[in-house]
């Protein structure tokens, strides 16, 4: 305990009187700092806007293709798709005996009309299940998207995107606006939420209307297999997925007649290999090159101007010496001045960075549609720290040898 404490002390004294010296010297290294501080706030800068980049063409990835692990059910015959209706009949029981919580389908449709003030709007129409919004991370911009309450009302609920939303004079969500569906049988709907729109095109395309299946299927054309098609998700736990496409698939052809072909296939993005970092590596790498050249050049800089300190300071580190100062304790002391001033230099770096990627409007640019906005990645802040403290370190090491091989009778002589 007390060989401990008397460790703790030592470190804590050398932390202080490295402190201290860099106060008295802060005249003639403030310039390297400065460097270190900015090599610092850019290399942390990087690895954090890379993480959160990732995470928004990850999002991007997963609307598309489903969170991991995401599975495809589907089952064919020579003419194309099965009754998807029948599908989802066979499909439910499997579902809650394999505890399956999120599962939608997702219909590709014809077009719908829409009332608004300016006439007739042709959108285009997706219709899913509830569960879709969570499957394939929707981000929704105004109101909320579809709950299970939704498929009990008498009155369908849809979410329009932005596109459409304009189209329709930007109703506020507040007031419940309706909008009249023409269709195969016409409609009045409510608007229950607005969501990002998908499509850049706001010149060639009306917009986007979300419905639940159930009603979709009201409202449409019966499906015609030449023009539409029906997704059936599952999200599954990742380390299941391979356990669980095998048994769903097995109990469906077990269902369906030998003349009937089922699918049961992950197509989610870490399926097939894709990944959103692999895009960001030679990006982040050189930012990093760059950050690492700046911080290079800092270093040099706090090595000279440490080498010169030390050089005034001799008769100092020979009285110090004198009254019974290792080697050692001097080894470190130098050392530790360097180590104090890159770890100050490295906070305020870091610090730089966070405030930086913190801005809405970096944010924005960066991780653009992000659903769920990742905090500032601690990894970034541990790597800039560490990076800090390491070039004080072996920036420090010449110096401290320099003071170590001072001499005490010429030293005092000095």
């Amino acid at each position: 305990m007390n060989r401990l404490r008397e460790s703790f002390t030592t470190v804590a004294a050398t932390v202080i009187e490295g402190w201290n010296e860099l106060r008295a010297q802060r005249t003639r290294v403030l310039m390297s700092l400065i460097g270190v501080g900015l090599a610092v706030a850019a290399i942390t800068g990087a690895v954090a806007a890379g993480s959160i980049a990732e995470q928004s063409i990850r999002e991007g990835e997963e609307r598309g293709s489903g969170r991991a692990a995401s599975l495809s059910v589907n089952a064919f015959d020579d003419n194309g798709p099965t009754d998807p209706v029948l599908l989802a009949e066979r499909l439910e029981p499997l579902v809650e005996r394999f505890g399956i919580d999120y599962h939608s389908r997702r219909v590709y449709g014809e077009p719908l009309a829409l009332e608004s003030p300016s006439g007739l709007l042709r959108t285009e129409s997706a219709a899913v299940d509830p569960a879709w919004g969570a499957m394939r991370r929707i981000p929704v911009e105004h109101g909320r998207w579809f709950t299970e309450r939704d498929e009990r009302m008498l009155a369908p609920a849809v979410l329009v995107d932005e596109i459409a939303w304009e189209n329709l004079g930007s109703p506020a969500l507040g007031e419940h606006p309706t909008v009249r569906i023409q269709g195969e049988r016409s409609a009045t709907a409510e608007i229950v939420g607005v969501v990002a729109s998908q499509n850049s095109s706001r010149e060639w395309s009306a917009g986007t209307v979300y419905l639940l299946v159930d009603d979709y299927l009201e409202l449409a054309p019966p499906l015609d297999p030449m023009i539409s098609s029906v997704e059936t998700s599952l999200w599954v736990p990742e380390a299941e997925a391979e356990a669980l496409a095998d048994a769903i698939r097995a109990e469906l052809r077990a269902q369906y007649p030998v003349t009937i072909s089922v699918q049961v296939e992950r197509n989610d993005p870490a399926a097939w290999g894709g990944g959103a970092a692999t895009g960001l590596l030679w990006l982040q790498l050189g930012l990093v090159g760059v950050a690492s050249i700046v911080l290079l050049l800092a270093a040099l800089s706090l090595v000279n101007i440490t080498m010169v300190t030390v050089r005034h300071r001799v008769r100092e580190i020979g009285i110090r010496r004198a009254f019974g100062a290792t080697g050692r304790r001097v080894f470190v002391g130098v050392v530790m001045e360097s180590v104090v001033g890159t770890a100050f230099a490295g906070v305020i770096g870091v610090a730089i960075a966070v405030l930086a990627l913190q801005n809405p409007w970096v944010r924005e640019l960066i991780g653009d549609g992000i659903v769920e906005p990742p905090p500032f990645p601690i990894g970034a802040a541990v790597v800039g720290l560490l990076v800090a403290v390491g070039v004080g370190a072996v920036a420090g090491v010449l110096p401290a040898l320099v003071a170590v091989r001072v001499r005490v009778i010429e030293a005092i002589r000095f």
